[in-house]
């Protein structure tokens, strides 16, 4: 089977049209036949939010009618954008992730491959205009009147969005985390905003494994000591801050929480000598298997989901929402993580495409590819002229598969590089 016969039938299994259209029936988004489809709509928002980077009705209606040649006016689109098209976008974005999630990532290497996959924990605040402030409540009302927070779940091994969530600014980070089966055998991690003694046992108690930073007043009693403190015999019993530590790194379980959210924890203090500062954490990670100094490199790996962010807001334009209807925010952001989704997976196929290791590539590099190659590629969907959108997917997995190459696998953020070799 030729290179080109693949890529026609993998992109086929990304949005196809019939499942769009179904999709469109079930939600109510298609009652009958009209100019702008299911599956026209959906590419439409999709494609023209990432080649316009303007979410304006004009901008859209134009995007259309250039790349269909069927005329559009403004008011078209947005009669069309409806809480009924916000939650047909939902479920098309909920479907397109689980229909791709097996067919991108990057293997896990080094201490990497002692775990099912990395997921990073996080919220961003999106700024809104101030009348959606009844819909979402910002938190610094003096100058934000609206803002909403976008709380997700990020897998490293696939480089995008696994879960995602969209609240008020004020709704606290932790209800934006669902613990279940689906954390087995992989590493969580999180910073402040979830910190949680119930949440850090139902983790363990699902069989996964977690990092957090800890916070300044907790003050455990130490039950065992392995690295920098006193000894033995003089912290067993005692709060830990109440013992002396010896050297730059901390290695001990200590003993938390009231009741029946009473944890016993490996903490870890490593110190960081070129901020001068001491990094504590509280993990469940085997001592045997990860040293304090690993357990602290390993954390370091919660950046990425930072660095989606900025990709989500400065290449996807996540930060530019105008609108003052809550239904266009919606929909605004489920065709952003959309998006991010078929750059993810065209990133993948530029990786089989050149033969390379989908963990050499640079996902943020192909989301700006497919900016350029977006009108394009929406003329071959929309105008439904094969041999264009042929054409245009091989140029556009060439392009990645060139130009998407880690340069330094060594460097300090490149997910390769991160974790020296297995012991």
């Amino acid at each position: 089977m030729s290179k080109s016969t693949r890529l026609e039938r993998r992109w086929k299994e990304f949005a196809p049209s019939g499942w769009l259209a179904r999709l469109g029936r079930e939600t109510g988004f298609t009652k009958r036949k009209r100019k702008q489809t299911s599956t026209r709509f959906f590419w439409a928002l999709v494609l023209g939010l990432v080649a316009e980077g303007a979410r304006t009705f004009r901008g859209l209606a134009r995007f259309f009618t250039a790349t269909t040649g069927v005329g559009l006016t403004d008011s078209a689109v947005q009669e069309r954008i409806t809480p009924v098209a916000a939650e047909f976008m939902r479920r098309a974005y909920q479907g397109v992730v689980g229909r791709v999630w097996c067919r991108v990532g990057a293997e896990l290497k080094g201490l990497l491959a002692r775990f099912r996959d990395v997921s990073a924990f996080d919220s961003t605040v999106l700024r809104l205009r101030d009348f959606l402030k009844k819909k979402f409540p910002g938190s610094r009302t003096n100058h934000t009147k609206a803002a909403a927070k976008l709380h997700v779940v990020m897998s490293l091994k696939k480089a995008q969005v696994e879960q995602a969530l969209l609240t008020a600014e004020r709704v606290n980070d932790r209800k934006g985390v669902e613990v279940g089966p689906w954390a087995k055998a992989r590493l969580l991690l999180f910073d402040l905003g979830y910190f949680s003694w119930a949440l850090f046992g139902k983790i363990r108690n699902e069989g996964g494994y977690f990092i957090s930073r800890m916070k300044s007043g907790c003050n455990g009693v130490v039950k065992k000591v392995r690295k920098g403190m006193r000894g033995p015999v003089g912290s067993i019993g005692r709060k830990f801050k109440e013992c002396i530590p010896q050297g730059p790194v901390s290695d001990f379980d200590a003993e938390y929480g009231q009741g029946r959210k009473r944890l016993t924890l490996r903490t870890v203090c490593v110190y960081d000598p070129r901020t001068r500062e001491e990094h504590w954490y509280l993990t469940n990670l085997p001592p045997s298997k990860f040293s304090p100094e690993e357990v602290a490199e390993l954390y370091r790996l919660r950046w990425q989901v930072e660095l989606l962010f900025l990709e989500l807001k400065s290449e996807l334009a996540l930060d530019d929402l105008r609108s003052k209807r809550e239904e266009v925010v919606r929909c605004f952001i489920y065709a952003a993580l959309i998006a991010l989704v078929l750059s993810r997976f065209l990133c993948a196929e530029a990786a089989r495409w050149g033969r390379r290791d989908m963990g050499t590539m640079v996902p943020r590099i192909a989301t700006k590819i497919l900016r350029v190659m977006a009108a394009k590629l929406a003329e071959g969907i929309l105008g439904h002229d094969l041999s264009a959108l042929a054409a245009t997917l091989e140029r556009i997995l060439e392009t990645i598969a060139v130009h998407a190459i880690e340069p330094n696998p060594g460097r300090p953020g490149a997910l390769r590089r991160r974790l020296r070799p297995g012991r």
